[in-house]
C-alpha cells in the first residue's frame, strides 16, 4: 500500500486513485479484528445473498428510472448548450488558423486544449495534453500558467506569458473574466484580435 502510495503522489495522481487504495487497505487493515462477524457471514452467505441481490436489484432499477427520466429531460439543453460552445470554440481557432504563422506558441487554459487543438494543429500550446509534461521541463512555469489562468487574483506580471512562455498568441475563455481585463490593460504587450466569447489575443 505504501509502495502505491509513493507512486500516486509522484505520478500527481493521488486525489484520483487514492480513495480505492485506502479503502482495499482499510479493509485488509482491519478484517482481523472482525474475524468473528465474517466468519457469521460465510456461514450465513445464502441466506444474505439473497438479500443482497434484491437490495442490489432494487437500487439499479430506481437509479436507472431516475437518471433515465432526468438525461431525458436535459439531454437536448445540455447538447445545445456544448454545441454551442464548441461553435464558439472553432470560431477562435478558425481565426488562429488563418492568420498565425505555422509552430507559433498559444498561451490557453489547460482544458480548452483538446478542442483547440481539434480544430487548429498546427500550433504549440502551452501544456498541452498534460501538465505533468510541463512540470517536468520547468516546475517554477507550471506554477505562474496554473495561477495566472485559474487564479483571479493572481499577482504575477503577464508580460511573463511573452518573456518566459515565448507565447505569441493568447486565448481568454468567458469565465476568464478577470484575466480578460487584466489583459486589456496591457496594450502594450497584448493587442485584443478576435473579440468573443472566446477573445483571442496577439502577443506584440
Amino acid at each position: 500500500t505504501f509502495f502505491f502510495l509513493v507512486l500516486q503522489w509522484k505520478s500527481l495522481r493521488f486525489y484520483e486513485y487514492s480513495p480505492l487504495i485506502i479503502g482495499l487497505a482499510g479493509i485488509v487493515f482491519i478484517a482481523p479484528f472482525f474475524e468473528e462477524t465474517l466468519l457469521k457471514i460465510k456461514n450465513n452467505w445464502k441466506k444474505l445473498e439473497t438479500w443482497i441481490v434484491i437490495l442490489f436489484l432494487a437500487v439499479f432499477v430506481q437509479e436507472g428510472i431516475f437518471h433515465g427520466i432526468w438525461e431525458y429531460w436535459t439531454l437536448d439543453k445540455s447538447i445545445n448548450n456544448y454545441g454551442t460552445q464548441v461553435i464558439q470554440i472553432k470560431e477562435a481557432a478558425d481565426y488562429l488558423n488563418k492568420n498565425s504563422l505555422k509552430g507559433e506558441i498559444v498561451f490557453a487554459p489547460w482544458d480548452l486544449f483538446p478542442q483547440l487543438f481539434y480544430f487548429e494543429q498546427k500550433n504549440y500550446y502551452i501544456v498541452g495534453l498534460d501538465p505533468v509534461f510541463l512540470e517536468v521541463y520547468n516546475q517554477d512555469l507550471l506554477k505562474k500558467f496554473i495561477d495566472i489562468t485559474i487564479n483571479a487574483e493572481s499577482t504575477y506580471d503577464l508580460k511573463i506569458i511573452k518573456d518566459e512562455f515565448k507565447a505569441n498568441w493568447l486565448v481568454v475563455t468567458p469565465s476568464q473574466t478577470p484575466l480578460k481585463e487584466k489583459i486589456l490593460k496591457r496594450p502594450d504587450i497584448f493587442k485584443l484580435e478576435f473579440n468573443a466569447p472566446y477573445s483571442v489575443f496577439k502577443v506584440l
